[in-house]
């Protein structure tokens, strides 16, 4: 069954700082679908942009272990392993982590806002002019100051 959820992602520059956030209300199975989706939007973003010597960070394990090893177990996550997978391989400069839950706050509030009515005012403040569908990838190239206390 299918549930509302919201994803996010930060990229962050060597030093720490803030250079693109994103975030996006979505339909997924489970938890693991929603780490995986969001983890694929993030190596979109890096393959539009070009990027190169890039860590990407996530706090589920088991979506990292998901598209780092090669057994292609088919469920309802085989095609976004794969589409993943295959965005790795075209950047073989892209390191997959796992980091800590706590380490990464401001993802985790964007994702939660996805879920509530807030999401407008966050997608506005990521730069979406109007209230287009809810379900586009909102970017931001700043921190929106509704997330600074976060």
């Amino acid at each position: 069954m299918d549930t509302d959820a919201g994803i996010a992602g930060i990229v962050r520059d060597h030093i720490g700082n803030w250079v693109l956030g994103f975030q996006q209300k979505c339909y997924a199975q489970s938890v693991l679908m929603r780490e995986l989706q969001a983890i694929c939007i993030g190596l979109q973003i890096i393959k539009e942009r070009s990027w190169t010597r890039v860590i990407v960070n996530s706090d589920s394990q088991q979506a990292i272990n998901r598209i780092l090893h090669v057994e292609n177990i088919k469920d309802a996550n085989f095609f976004i392993v794969k589409k993943c997978r295959g965005l790795c391989m075209r950047r073989n400069e892209i390191r997959l982590e796992y980091e800590a839950r706590e380490t990464n706050r401001v993802a985790n509030r964007l994702a939660k806002l996805c879920r509530t009515d807030v999401i407008n005012k966050v997608a506005d403040a990521l730069g979406r002019n109007g209230r287009s569908n809810s379900f586009d990838v909102n970017v931001a190239s700043y921190l929106p100051i509704l997330l600074v206390t976060v």
